[in-house]
């Protein structure tokens, strides 16, 4: 997780991104944002991270994002789509 906002994130009024890399799944996402969550130790125990994402832990974060991003969880419904959440995706072709 990243604190230092870049200029796509701020022109979208995002405050922190992640950046996943290929092969990743969102077990490993879920766990970074829980951390980065825990060393801002907010008041009332709220986080100030979240993450919208697949409820299946061993699920790419990318396959899961072109399928548009479905979520179950309520961060789903009150964020959107996975797929709107997105600001940059690197590809790496032959």
């Amino acid at each position: 997780l990243s604190v230092q906002p870049c200029a796509l994130s701020l022109a979208k009024d995002k405050s922190a991104y992640i950046r996943v890399g290929g092969g990743e799944n969102w077990n490993k996402v879920y766990r970074s944002v829980k951390i980065a969550n825990e060393a801002q130790e907010q008041e009332g125990g709220e986080y100030t991270y979240h993450v919208v994402g697949g409820n299946a832990g061993s699920v790419s974060p990318f396959g899961w994002t072109f399928l548009g991003g479905l979520s179950g969880s309520s961060g789903g419904r009150k964020y959107g789509f996975g797929v709107d959440q997105v600001l940059q995706i690197e590809m790496v072709l032959p």
